[in-house]
């Protein structure tokens, strides 16, 4: 999802580097991810899911309560820690996430924003909307406000 408010954050947080060798990570790219400020404030001293691990299809959004769900495709030795990563950082349905994809999916069933322009900012909801229209499930508001 486009992050708004991003910054740079350690991935392995500085405070779990233990050994001199793992303490050279503290200055490594290597150990930087860009994310979102408020979630990386939530992860602080917790290791989570890499995003940089992370493959096409493991998470879904469900409309229309556009909660994150991990999917059967997170591999078994992972599927733990993705629970954590989820719940940890608010990914289910935490107020900051869940503010930010519902203003993406009004805009879209407002026809304020296409579904190309929903995949540049939110492409787990337009995975969703996708899926849906192959369904029949039309969420854009129809001329006429109904």
């Amino acid at each position: 999802m486009l992050i708004m408010r991003g910054q740079i954050d350690h991935f392995r947080p500085i405070a779990l580097l233990r050994s001199n060798d793992e303490a050279s990570l503290a200055y490594e790219w290597s150990n930087l991810r860009y994310g979102e400020a408020v979630l990386n404030g939530k992860k602080w001293k917790h290791v989570v899911l890499d995003p940089f691990d992370v493959q096409e299809g493991w998470f879904e959004i469900l409309l229309p309560s556009l909660q994150l769900h991990a999917t059967d495709m997170v591999p078994v030795a992972l599927r733990e820690l993705a629970a954590f990563t989820i719940t940890k950082l608010g990914l289910r349905d935490g107020e900051v996430v869940i503010r930010y994809r519902r203003e993406w999916f009004k805009m879209y069933q407002n026809r304020e924003l296409s579904l190309s322009g929903l995949r540049n900012v939110a492409p787990q909801i337009a995975d969703a909307v996708e899926s849906d229209l192959r369904n029949g499930k039309d969420w854009r508001v129809t001329e006429g406000g109904g």
